[in-house]
């Protein structure tokens, strides 16, 4: 009885602890934060570009971009600048040195954007597709020289 009394006295001890952590605000707490799906994919699997993804983007996200080739690249979002007229998400790729992504959504339905490997003098850039029914990374030579 002793100790069906006392554990009930420590499950309560805690759960009204626990309500006390919980009543702090965010910006208080102590401590990493569990953070489930911490990786954004831009894309789905096909390469086709998510703007709802985009929209939800925020500074020190990791994402997830897929070439329609079935290559992809993982990176790190460093910069967003957001204003009324437009939205533009800039970052780094892990894989490889010194590759850089940067797209913008501006008013009236524009996005355009692109995917830069120096090291290897590719060019990526966001171009839509009827065939995959939205916007995908195309390479683009054209740029290639810069």
């Amino acid at each position: 009885m002793k100790l069906t009394t006392l554990l009930l006295s420590l499950l309560f001890a805690g759960l009204s602890f626990a309500q006390e952590v919980n009543d702090i605000a965010p910006s208080q707490q102590s401590g990493l934060r569990i953070k489930l799906a911490a990786e954004k994919y831009f894309t789905d699997t096909n390469g086709v570009f998510s703007v709802a993804q985009l929209i939800k983007a925020t500074v020190g996200n990791q994402v997830r971009i897929y070439r329609t080739d079935g290559g992809f690249y993982t990176g790190q979002i460093t910069e967003i600048e957001e204003t009324s007229e437009y939205l533009k998400i800039y970052g780094y790729v892990f894989d490889g040195n010194d590759t850089r992504f940067g797209f913008v959504l501006a008013k009236g339905g524009v996005f355009a954007g692109a995917v830069v490997e120096k090291n290897k003098d590719k060019v990526y850039t966001v171009e839509f597709s009827a065939a995959h029914k939205g916007y995908i990374l195309l390479r683009a030579q054209r740029f290639e020289s810069l």
